[in-house]
């Protein structure tokens, strides 16, 4: 009979996921509101009032992204060697 050893973090990861599905409730909140019906009229009104309301700054960002500027932007730099899509393919 062959087991196979499960290993740390694989234990944790399941661990956690099962914690967090304990946590849900059976029914997410989105399901009780009903949906408004999405139309094209609907969309135009709601730019309409918009576009006549006055304009609202963006809230300032906060922690390390107030800080970062163009250049530090552009270095940024995702591993593809050891990602999580490592080895799937340039398009997927």
């Amino acid at each position: 009979m062959r087991t196979e050893s499960l290993e740390r973090r694989q234990f944790l990861t399941l661990s956690a996921a099962s914690f967090a599905a304990a946590l849900m409730p059976l029914r997410s909140r989105a399901q009780e509101v009903p949906a408004a019906s999405f139309t094209f009229d609907n969309l135009v009104n709601d730019m309409r009032d918009l576009a006549q309301s006055s304009y609202a700054a963006p809230k300032p960002v906060k922690g390390f992204l107030a800080d970062l500027d163009y250049d530090a932007y552009q270095r940024i730099r995702f591993p593809t060697r050891t990602g999580a899509l490592a080895g799937k393919g340039r398009y997927l």
